[in-house]
């Protein structure tokens, strides 16, 4: 794609007519496909994706727009002045899942006013001005799931406000006055609610007796920042909850813990007591009676070393948080009880004296967190962690790296060393690190990369040098890797590309330049050559600058043919802010779309007509097709794995002549012959797609009997049945199929019904006897045609009956 930006005379009038003319044809078919998108609004604009969405965030509305479609998924309101909801609002929105209102100045919500929201999944109402829910504020949204009424005033909640949410299973009521747990009682005991998050209130005490006398079904419980004075369950009412935040609760370590039973949260897995002001002996308390399955445990802010070795006793841990706990020096021995830990964060706590041993008895440490920890280079401590996944060195004052830094990190995938103070990379700082595939250095000082890339890190796929000082990027700087997809070098003080600067890049996808000094002599085909599946290019903020009708020699971007964004915008010494966009010449990056919409439109109408067609005229031909198929895939499968028979027989029938199958056949054929058939009543597998039992049940047979009457040749699932078992009969060539009639049905009659009629032209059949006869012959012979097995369908001389002419 050639990028050519000049001042140009007009185009060809006729093909902007023939132009113009296919694109209200094509704008026709985006309406007729979707009614949504004939529409516009005087504030807001739709956007089209598979949910269709109404964005109106951030336009200084007083009130929800009038116009809003009523075939629209999506509406986002935020970030308005909207004071009150009122009743006619949301009218007649029935299809509308998600409703976006936060940061408005909601007070009042009119009762009723979402009643119409009947298919509502999602309501976003924080960061308004609420002070109390009430009795009807949501009626009409059982099918909401989600409740978002974080940082409002709500003080009060009327008891019948959460009564209809019977689908209810997320409620944030974070930052909100809400005094007396007993007030959210009613809340608590909703059928499908999961998380409730009511952190930052004025909750003083929760107790079980106040609260419920049966089991509630959490299993996230956010209590975080409230003043609590009292935590005590002397019932198991929580029998589900997994999550419990109980961080910077309590008020100067008065807080008192009392679970009667150490059983009755023994399926916490993850507890955050980060900042509780809880007296030592009390935290220790809350561990003992969390020792089950705790496997996440948060203790920021604690400041007291012995809960360390408490903690790591639990045998069940594997993360723990240990963050701004001013432990200003690690020793051997602070972690040696913390063997089974998988996850360690010991950020933010100022470490000066980090040991070389004090990682050295977590044998299997993956994920390990050393950010804003004032260490001036890489520890000793984090070499040779054979297991380690992911480090973060982020926020420190390192400034240089050395070539043993990361020695023996082979397994390591993510790194972390973005804000420190490194200014220069060694060629052997990575050689290690062999399955890398982030690393993050944004924020440093870094003048130029050396051979940092041009060696190892072949499995590299993002790597992050924004906000930097690096005034070229060399040829070959980066040849090394071959996987990488995401390069950002964005705010930097780039000035030079040299040719075959992103050499060796041929996975990568996006490219990141903005906001650099790069002119336009840099930007030339042989800077860029080799980019083929790079998608998004962006240069803008830089000193592009392009004269009046001049030509480009060397076209930046015409390597790049995967290309689909490209981001120019705001050059320092842009020379086309004062050209009009209409005069540009833009015909060297664009095809004749004329052609194009042509092809699109000719293409959409004519299948339009082959499916109509199809459908009105070969509709039963492309089902019939389609169940031939799923048979033969079912029959490949089953002689792959020469599955052995299940049944003898498989009876298909219609459920009007049940009575007869239940009263006549199968008495004689399981009761008295000792065959054991296949009943779709009885031995069809519940929840299974019906074809599929259908399939399953006439392959695992040994034969297929078909119980013919008028009904049957009427039914569906009648017709695929036979459908599917002739077509094992032709396709096997045995003898696997008997034609049961028990009415009389003239040829006339089944001339309709082709599949069958051929049956019954080449196949012999039995016939029910007339009332009064002897049906002793009709069970004999039906005996022998279960009996035969090998003989090929055209060479059975057993089964006998009258021949259809």
């Amino acid at each position: 794609m050639e990028l050519k930006i000049t001042l140009s005379g007009k185009g060809n009038g006729s093909t902007y007519s023939r132009l113009s003319f296919f694109l209200c044809i094509l704008l026709y078919f985006w309406v007729l496909f979707n009614p949504v998108n004939g529409y516009s609004m005087k504030h807001c604009r739709i956007r089209e994706s598979l949910n269709t969405s109404v964005l109106c965030d951030g336009r200084n509305l007083n009130a929800v727009p009038a116009d809003i479609p009523l075939l629209v998924r999506s509406v986002n309101i935020a970030k308005n002045n909207i004071s009150q909801i009122k009743r006619e609002d949301f009218k007649d929105l029935t299809i509308l899942k998600m409703l976006i209102m936060y940061s408005n100045r909601i007070s009042h919500v009119e009762n009723g006013s979402f009643s119409d929201l009947v298919a509502l999944e999602q309501l976003n109402l924080a960061f308004n001005k609420l002070t109390s829910l009430s009795d009807q504020m949501f009626k009409g949204l059982d099918n909401l799931t989600v409740l978002q009424l974080e940082n409002n005033h709500i003080s009060s909640i009327a008891s019948s406000s959460f009564q209809l949410l019977f689908s209810l299973k997320v409620l944030n009521l974070t930052s909100n006055k809400l005094h007396c747990f007993k007030e959210l009682k009613h809340i608590l005991q909703l059928p499908s609610l999961l998380k409730l998050f009511i952190g930052n209130n004025s909750l003083n005490s929760l107790q079980s007796q106040e609260i419920s006398n049966r089991s509630i079904g959490l299993t996230e419980l956010d209590l975080s920042r409230n003043p609590l004075e009292i935590f005590s369950v002397t019932a198991d009412i929580f029998p589900y909850l997994k999550k419990l935040d109980l961080s910077f609760c309590g008020i100067n370590g008065s807080m008192e813990w009392d679970v009667a039973d150490r059983y009755f949260l023994s399926n916490v897995s993850s507890l955050d007591l980060s900042g509780i002001h809880m007296s030592l002996q009390g935290i220790g308390s809350v561990l003992q009676s969390i020792n089950f399955s705790l496997a996440s445990l948060g203790l920021d802010k604690i400041g007291k070393y012995n809960l360390i070795n408490v903690a790591c006793h639990i045998p069940t841990l594997k993360t723990l948080r240990l963050q701004c706990n001013n432990f200003s020096s690690v020793s051997d021995k602070l972690l040696q009880s913390c063997t089974q830990v998988t996850d360690l964060d010991i950020s933010g706590n100022n470490i000066t004296d980090l040991s070389e041993a004090a990682f050295r008895s977590i044998k299997n440490l993956k994920t390990l967190r050393l950010g804003y920890d004032g260490l001036s280079s890489v520890p000793n401590a984090t070499r040779n962690l054979r297991t380690l996944k992911k480090l973060d060195l982020s926020h420190n004052i390192i400034k240089t790296l050395g070539c043993s830094d990361f020695s023996n990190l082979r397994r390591l995938e993510k790194l972390y060393l973005n804000n420190n103070l490194i200014s220069k990379l060694e060629g052997c700082v990575f050689l290690d690190l062999r399955a890398l595939n982030s690393l993050t250095l944004r924020r440093n000082r870094i003048l130029n990369l050396g051979d940092a890339f041009t060696k190892g890190l072949q499995h590299l796929k993002s790597l992050d040098l924004g906000f930097n000082k690096l005034t070229n990027i060399r040829t070959n700087d980066f040849k090394s890797l071959r996987s990488l997809e995401d390069l950002s070098l964005y705010d930097n003080e780039i000035k030079t590309l040299e040719d075959g600067a992103f050499v060796g890049l041929a996975k990568l996808k996006n490219l990141v330049l903005l906001n650099n000094v790069i002119g336009k002599s840099e930007i030339r085909g042989a800077v860029f050559k080799g980019l083929r599946s790079l998608k998004t290019l962006n240069m803008a903020s830089n000193a592009i600058k392009y004269e009046k009708d001049e030509q480009l020699q060397q076209p930046p971007f015409t390597d790049l043919s995967s290309l689909e964004n490209l981001y120019i915008f705001s050059q320092h010494y842009n020379d086309l802010k004062d050209t009009k966009l209409l005069d540009l010449d833009t015909h060297s990056c664009s095809v004749d779309l004329g052609i194009f919409y042509f092809i699109s439109t000719t293409s959409l109408v004519l299948l339009t007509l082959l499916g109509s067609f199809i459908y009105h005229l070969l509709r039963w031909q492309v089902v019939y097709a389609y169940y031939l198929f799923l048979a033969y895939l079912h029959d490949s499968k089953r002689r792959n794995r020469q599955t052995p028979h299940q049944y003898d027989a498989f009876v298909s029938y219609n459920t009007h002549d049940e009575c007869w199958v239940v009263r006549e056949l199968l008495p004689e054929l399981e009761g008295v012959q000792g065959w054991k058939l296949c009943l779709h009543h009885r031995d069809f597998q519940p929840g299974k797609p019906i074809i599929e039992n259908i399939t399953d049940a006439i392959y695992r047979s040994r034969k297929t009997i078909c119980v013919i009457t008028h009904r049957y040749l009427q039914s569906e699932w009648c017709s695929r049945e036979i459908q599917v078992a002739s077509f094992r009969l032709f396709d096997e060539q045995k003898d696997v199929l008997i034609l049961v009639f028990l009415e009389e049905i003239p040829d006339h009659q089944l001339s309709p019904y082709h599949r069958m009629r051929r049956l019954v032209k080449r196949r012999t059949y039995l016939s029910w006897p007339r009332a009064g006869e002897d049906t002793r012959v009709f069970w004999q012979k039906l005996q022998v045609a279960l009996e035969t097995r090998d003989w090929p369908a055209e060479e059975n001389p057993i089964l006998t009956g009258v021949e259809r002419q």
